[in-house]
């Protein structure tokens, strides 16, 4: 491929990589089907920083892999999901400004098969008090009808079901997973037909992968979708790990709601109980900026 001595940096272009650089060449690529990218520089003869954006214009780009330098020695690769038809731009530039001959490989890899609980009608079951479960959305859909979970599009969603066994606090997260997870709970038996509970994108604690709190009805049959972060070059894919788990027994503690507050007296004194089976009502604030629990 062509050298990157003599490029220029153009008006508006970004930092790639967030490093100045000043010595860029640009290739476009479309996807002709779903799969895993890996595109690096391995073989090329300066440092480089490499980006793959979307987007038609050098100033309405939307990054979606950057590297600097996790090829061999100081060359850069990355990796990433790529749908079906997507237009994406490939920007390699020089470390600081080097240059030099450029040697860029691209590869993309088959879409992974369909996970067993790929849809609605298959989904997985969950049971006991603190279920945990793993699997993966690679090679996952969408089913029509579907909605977007956590308000994204998402696109590569797997399904569980639970029927959690008693009243009570119910917590249902994606830490562990290896991707930017949505997560979504809902009532109902059918993909098309559903009542949502929860739902999350990044979980408030902090990270990318999700967690939702909400007061669970033992009996009620919860539907739980996990899908990938969609942000404009399909849906992120990779490891799931999901657990959840309810809290008391039903019949929390005298204090449990807001309305039922047991009065502190006086100046100073102790005060002793317990938030064994309490539960976070509806519309409970968040305490110390968490979700509410077992308060």
């Amino acid at each position: 491929s062509p050298g990157s001595l003599g490029a220029s940096r153009e008006p508006g272009e970004p930092f790639h990589v967030g490093n100045p650089g000043g010595r860029s060449v640009w290739w476009t690529w479309t996807a002709p089907a779903d799969g895993q990218v890996v595109i690096h520089t391995d073989g090329s003869d300066f440092d480089t920083l490499l980006a793959v954006y979307t987007g038609g214009s050098l100033t309405g780009l939307t990054v979606v892999a950057a590297d600097d330098d996790s090829g061999e020695g100081s060359r850069s690769l990355v990796s990433f999901f790529a749908a079906a038809g997507t237009v994406f731009q490939i920007a390699v530039d020089g470390y600081n400004g080097a240059g030099g001959n450029v040697f860029l490989t691209l590869a993309q890899s088959p879409a992974a098969p369909a996970p067993p609980n790929d849809d609605f009608a298959a989904r997985l079951v969950l049971s006991g008090r603190n279920p945990v479960a793993t699997g993966a959305n690679a090679g996952a859909t969408k089913e029509a009808g579907e909605p977007d979970h956590a308000e994204n599009s998402g696109g590569r969603s797997v399904w569980w079901t639970w029927t959690p066994p008693d009243d009570g606090e119910v917590v249902i997260e994606t830490t562990g997973s290896g991707f930017d997870t949505l997560l979504a709970v809902y009532l109902g038996s059918a993909a098309d037909g559903l009542t949502l509970v929860a739902q999350n994108d990044d979980d408030p604690a902090g990270g990318t992968t999700s967690r939702v709190s909400f007061l669970g009805s033992a009996g009620a049959t919860y539907q739980i979708a996990v899908d990938g972060g969609n942000r404009g070059f399909g849906a992120a894919t990779g490891g799931i790990t999901l657990a959840a788990r309810v809290s008391g027994q039903g019949g929390g503690p005298a204090n449990d709601n807001f309305a039922a507050r047991r009065p502190l007296e006086g100046t100073d004194g102790q005060a002793a109980g317990s938030s064994g089976g309490a539960n976070a009502e509806p519309a409970q604030p968040a305490h110390a900026g968490l979700p509410p629990g077992t308060s």
